[in-house]
């Protein structure tokens, strides 16, 4: 599981980048709140792309093996 900690000070969108397509496609999965926090079940290597309203990339995430939070 990992953990994004919203602190940007805006609603940011969570995408799960889908690297069995070619080229690899980010996947919306769900919208995060300012200072909200939100849970997501994934699996070591998924990579997660955090943007903005206006779809710039704020954060990129690649799952460790281990649980950890991020942003």
């Amino acid at each position: 599981m990992v953990r994004f900690v919203n602190s940007s000070g805006s609603v940011v969108t969570a995408s799960w980048r889908d690297t069995s397509q070619s080229p690899a496609q980010l996947i919306p999965y769900f919208q995060i709140y300012e200072n909200e926090t939100a849970d997501q079940e994934t699996f070591s290597t998924h990579e997660w792309v955090i943007t903005d309203t206006n779809n710039n990339v704020l954060f990129e995430y690649t799952v460790q093996t281990t649980a950890s939070n991020v942003w």
